[in-house]
């Protein structure tokens, strides 16, 4: 592994170069030309692009996953009925390794048995579908796939990213949350908690949201946001979509919660939260490197708080405040 070098660059040089290091690590990055001129404009992108990939080798050192051999589903059953027409809503500012479990099987009525996969916190999971559809998945998250159903999947817990081969005879469907995502020619990244709440980004192509209903189409560079009856639709950066495969965490104004549960996700140790600071919301990046074990504690000063440790995991808690 190469060692991380120290960036004197600038910062806004600093993250372009990081999100042109995580794209182009993607087998089916193909945005060569714009990637070459925005090396030739300034000398020190290049320097810049070299520590950025070094930064990134060593996290993906750290969170390799490894694919598995494609799911032997069946043949996809073309749904030809006639679809609603789409509908845009207006949006504003505010507001998808391994060591996974396959916890076996349950029957579902009438057909074949479903099949339930879970991964551990702190390891991720590449599922390869028959027809060429890939899902990854983060820590502590539990998908169904369904044989008799190829073209659906039931995040029923966690984060995943679906990058999805498009049929428009078929089209890919993710259950969620209670809700229908659509697949139109797709690579989108899906989050789901306890609480019902659910966060849609999509970095290529569109998805659409309970197409009979709400039908709220999100198209590339996008996210949405559900909780209870509020829906949020709001611009992304598409690099940052999914980058926690790499070891990087981006939100915006994100609850300290949902930063909590996806620090969870990756370092595999729990992480609570103390109840005044749990919706306050956060905007930046999390370097999820080293060690897993006192990743919270370097982490928690970046948030406006302070960690203890709490049985086997951490809590944070406000830094201005008495510790709970």
């Amino acid at each position: 592994m190469k060692a991380i070098q120290p960036e004197p660059y600038s910062g806004a040089v600093r993250e372009t170069a990081r999100r042109w290091a995580i794209r182009v690590r993607d087998p089916d990055f193909s945005d060569w030309e714009d990637f070459t001129r925005w090396l030739e404009e300034d000398p020190d992108h290049a320097g810049a692009y070299d520590v950025a990939c070094d930064t990134d080798e060593a996290i993906a050192a750290l969170f390799a996953v490894e694919d598995r051999e494609a799911i032997p589903l069946a043949a996809p059953i073309a749904d030809r009925r006639s679809r609603p027409a789409w509908r845009r809503i207006a949006f504003g500012g505010g507001a998808a390794a391994m060591l996974a479990a396959v916890l076996g099987y349950s029957a579902w009525d009438g057909g074949a048995p479903a099949r339930t996969i879970e991964t551990r916190p702190g390891v991720q999971r590449t599922m390869t579908l028959a027809d060429g559809s890939r899902i990854i998945l983060n820590g502590d998250t539990r998908l169904i796939l369904d044989p008799d159903t190829p073209r659906l999947a039931t995040l029923a817990s966690g984060e995943a990213i679906f990058r999805v081969r498009h049929d428009a005879d078929a089209p890919f469907v993710v259950k969620v949350a209670g809700a229908r995502l659509v697949d139109v020619g797709t690579t989108f990244d899906v989050t789901t908690g306890d609480a019902g709440a659910l966060r849609v980004a999509v970095a290529e192509g569109a998805v659409l949201y309970n197409p009979k209903a709400e039908a709220v189409r999100l198209d590339a560079g996008m996210e949405m946001r559900v909780t209870g009856d509020q829906i949020i639709v709001r611009d992304v950066a598409a690099a940052d979509i999914g980058s926690w495969r790499h070891g990087m965490l981006v939100f915006h104004e994100a609850p300290i919660a949902e930063v909590a549960d996806a620090l969870e996700r990756s370092l595999g140790v729990s992480v609570q939260v103390s109840p005044d600071l749990a919706s306050t919301p956060f905007t930046g990046t999390l370097a999820v490197t080293g060690d897993r074990a006192h990743a919270v504690e370097r982490l928690a000063p970046l948030l406006g708080a302070s960690a203890r440790r709490s049985g086997d995991g951490w809590m944070l808690f406000r830094s201005n405040s008495a510790q709970p």
